[in-house]
């Protein structure tokens, strides 16, 4: 990562495996070394995103984690087999045995097996198949929805800070493939492709940093923090039909979901962003209770929290997202937020709240007229019950 910001890039993509930090047990900020050098990356101006593949990684707060959603679209092969049946399918068709494992060989001669939801449809004597591509549907399904694999928020070493912050497509994606390997990774697999299709987040890694390198070739004076904050402020709630997003049979809940799905032709067109400048990051790791010398690891600067903390009363990282973990015996929280104003001049934005379940909110002030580029404005947050809540 240092010879990238010494090459002057202006996005990392890191979609990594194999790490204790990804997948893995959470580390400490201080112990993840790719959290460190994306700090030094974000200190640069460089964009850096990076995906949670596990419910229990670690969750750097200057980088935009993401998760797997499924797209919509099938491409839909005819299979006209001889005796006049004709089945709609997907774009991987798997052919199989009853009882046969991952990678294990088997021979069907003079048979072909359609395997729909469990059921087999086969004929013996020398049948005849055709398989005629029927082109490419869209809007068939209902899309994005949330991958039963992905993980799930919230952020196990920061409640404060909300997780994620937004998902982007990563199932059944058509994707280059290396010639030195077959299309199923098996090693008796000799067929090559150039392109396959493939699920995960290495897939969704590179849709979000694409989309952070458009809005900064739009605004190139933009930070890290700005550009991330226009991704999420854009993003869409709802799937293809305009109802909301769904993660397998229900609603997707707020830890599955983030901000939504991300949207690069509004992320691209924002009136006003949520920005962070580096000194705020080390004014949050000084309120979660971080140790100077934890703090000179991630940061090579040497601070004092306990004035940090004296002159910043009461201050919480201005992310576009907010979090609040109500104490035993806790009613109420007051939390602070900075818009800037990127869109055009003497605008007046007005505010809508949809307050969580036993949670009571109040904003003010409730319109803000951007004749400067810079306002606040703060939040209560009240509970409304008597046990403890998070809202």
């Amino acid at each position: 990562m240092d010879v990238a910001i010494v090459d002057g890039v202006d996005v990392l993509s890191l979609s990594l495996s194999l790490s204790l930090s990804l997948g893995g047990f959470p580390l400490p900020l201080f112990d993840d070394s790719i959290t460190i050098g994306s700090f030094r990356a974000v200190k640069h101006g460089i964009s850096h995103t990076r995906p949670k593949i596990s419910s229990h990684s670690s969750d750097e707060l200057w980088r935009i984690p993401l998760w797997r959603v499924s797209v919509p679209g099938n491409r839909l092969p005819r299979r006209n087999l001889k005796w006049s049946t004709s089945l709609a399918g997907k774009t991987e068709v798997n052919f199989a045995s009853e009882g046969l494992s991952q990678g294990q060989k088997y021979e069907a001669k003079w048979w072909y097996v359609i395997c729909e939801r469990g059921e087999r449809k086969s004929r013996k004597s020398r049948p005849r198949a055709r398989i005629i591509f029927g082109g490419t549907v869209i809007g068939r399904s209902r899309a994005p929805a949330v991958a039963q694999f992905s993980a799930r928020g919230p952020s196990l070493y920061d409640p404060s800070i909300l997780k994620p912050d937004v998902i982007a497509p990563g199932v059944n994606i058509i994707a280059a493939w290396p010639q030195n390997l077959g299309p199923t990774a098996l090693p008796e697999d000799a067929s090559r492709v150039n392109f396959t299709v493939i699920s995960g987040t290495s897939m969704a890694c590179p849709h979000v940093s694409r989309i952070a390198a458009l809005i900064h070739s739009a605004h190139a004076a933009w930070t890290p923090a700005a550009i991330k904050s226009a991704i999420m402020t854009s993003a869409d709630a709802n799937d293809n039909r305009g109802k909301p997003i769904m993660d397998g049979n229900k609603s997707a809940a707020i830890f599955a979901v983030g901000a939504g799905h991300v949207n690069p032709d509004r992320a691209i067109d924002r009136g006003l962003i949520y920005d962070i400048r580096p000194n705020e990051y080390v004014i949050h790791l000084c309120s979660i209770g971080y140790t100077r010398s934890e703090i000179f690891t991630i940061t090579h600067r040497t601070v004092s929290c306990s004035k940090i903390l004296q002159m910043n009363k009461g201050s919480s990282l201005n992310s576009p997202s907010i979090s609040v973990a109500f104490k035993q015996g806790m009613k109420s929280k007051t939390i602070t937020r900075r818009l800037t104003n990127v869109g055009s001049p003497n605008s007046e934005y007005s505010v809508k709240v949809k307050a969580p379940e036993g949670v009571k909110v109040r904003v003010k002030p409730h319109s803000n007229f951007y004749s400067v580029r810079s306002l606040s404005y703060r939040i209560w947050v009240i509970s409304r019950n008597k046990q403890k809540q998070r809202g």
